[in-house]
C-alpha cells in the first residue's frame, strides 16, 4: 500500500493524492464500495461493489488503532505477556505452518462462511430486539454504551458463526455466545480505550 496509495507522503507530510486515496480505502474498508475518478468520464466516477475482507496490523498507540484507518469493526490489542519480545513478522524460513491437510480444511471452513446464507427467524429477532433494548437500558450511563453499530457488528458475526456450524437459521444460544464474546473484548479493550492509560 505504502508504494502505490501513499506515493510521495513521508514523516509529517500527506500530500493531497495520498489524502485522496486513503479517503477513498477507508469508505472501502467501511462500505465495500469501492469509488473510482476516471479521468475520461464527466462526473464523479464509477462505483464498484466489493467483497475485500481487510486486516489492518498498526502500531496503534495508546488507543490501539491505526491513525489513516481507525474505523474497523474489531480492535484487538496484542499483549506480550512476561516482558518476552514479539516478533510477529518473520522470514518466510521462520514460519512454522500447521500440516496441509490442516490448513486446507481452515480454507474450507473460511471459504463456506464467506459464501454460505443464514437467515434471523421473527422469534429469534425478537429475542434480539428485546436483549438489545435491556442492554441499551442497562448501560445508558455508561461511556461505552451499546450503539447500532455494535448491534450490526454483531449480528454479522452470528449469522457467519451460524454458517459455519452449517446452520442455516441464526438460534438463541449462537445469539448469547457471540455477544459473551463481544462484551469480553470490549473489556480487554477498555484499559486501551482510557484516555488516562
Amino acid at each position: 500500500m505504502q508504494s502505490h496509495w501513499l506515493s510521495g507522503s513521508g514523516a509529517g507530510a500527506l500530500p493531497a493524492k495520498a489524502a485522496e486515496n486513503l479517503h477513498i480505502l477507508r469508505n472501502m474498508l467501511r462500505t465495500q464500495t469501492l469509488q473510482y475518478k476516471f479521468p475520461y468520464a464527466p462526473g464523479n466516477g464509477f462505483e464498484f461493489q466489493t467483497d475485500i475482507p481487510c486486516v489492518v496490523l498498526c502500531n496503534g498507540g495508546k488507543l490501539g488503532k491505526s491513525v489513516f484507518l481507525p474505523d474497523n469493526d474489531v480492535h484487538v490489542k496484542l499483549n506480550v505477556e512476561g516482558g518476552r519480545v514479539f516478533h510477529a513478522y518473520k522470514p518466510s524460513k521462520d514460519l512454522r505452518l500447521p500440516p496441509a491437510a490442516k490448513l486446507d480444511l481452515f480454507r474450507k471452513l473460511v471459504c463456506g462462511a464467506m459464501i454460505g446464507t443464514s437467515k434471523v427467524t421473527p422469534d429469534v429477532a425478537q429475542y434480539i430486539q428485546d436483549d438489545f433494548v435491556k442492554e441499551r437500558l442497562d448501560g445508558a450511563s455508561a461511556s461505552n454504551v451499546i450503539t447500532p453499530q455494535d448491534l450490526m457488528l454483531r449480528m454479522n458475526l452470528v449469522r457467519t458463526l451460524a454458517v459455519t456450524y452449517h446452520e442455516t437459521d441464526v438460534s438463541k444460544t449462537r445469539w448469547d455466545g457471540i455477544k459473551a464474546l463481544d462484551l469480553s473484548r470490549r473489556r480487554k479493550l477498555q484499559p486501551s480505550l482510557s484516555p488516562t492509560n
